[in-house]
């Protein structure tokens, strides 16, 4: 859904409502949980629960186990934009139906080429003041795709979206 584009709230609203315990934002806010806080969290019934979906791939055709649809909220813009967005959901949705926020610390810097040239400095200088050493800023293909590899996802999918962003940089060179 774009931001900000007529109708598209209020669609993205009905998306939320469809089954918002398996309905996760993607943000690093300061009262976000981890995959395994929100796995841990979810009813003993839920089969994304921790305790009964440990080490399982999404996509294992051995496992019985029927995972139902993960909606993720990902907000996608300049930080600015994204803090925007990510306001004005805490405004609007009743705080019933506000997404959990699930952070990801990764531990490698962005390769994204436009992270790496205009901020990967200053994100190390942060990363260095902060009280969290393993916060690093990386671009929101690449923060999918380990949030996708923590719920389970295979190696070569999450891969599959880090190369596309590599794809892209050439492209930018050029």
């Amino acid at each position: 859904y774009v931001f900000g584009k007529e109708g598209d709230w209020q669609k993205f609203e009905e998306e939320c409502r469809i089954d918002p315990k398996h309905t996760i934002l993607l943000w690093p806010s300061e009262d976000a949980w981890t995959v395994d806080e929100w796995k841990d969290r979810l009813s003993r019934d839920s089969p994304w629960n921790s305790s009964m979906h440990m080490g399982q791939q999404i996509h294992d055709p051995t496992t019985s186990i029927n995972l139902p649809t993960l909606r993720v909220v990902v907000l996608d813009g300049v930080y600015s934009h994204a803090r925007l967005m990510f306001r004005t959901m805490k405004r609007r949705f009743p705080p019933e139906m506000m997404p959990p926020h699930v952070a990801l610390h990764p531990t490698t810097v962005s390769v994204y080429h436009r992270a790496q040239k205009n901020y990967a400095q200053a994100s190390a200088t942060t990363v260095q003041k902060s009280n969290d050493p393993n916060r690093l800023h990386i671009c929101t293909v690449e923060a999918f795709a380990l949030l996708m590899k923590e719920l389970g996802e295979e190696d070569d999918i999450t891969q599959s979206l880090v190369k596309a962003v590599e794809v892209n940089n050439m492209a930018l060179v050029h």
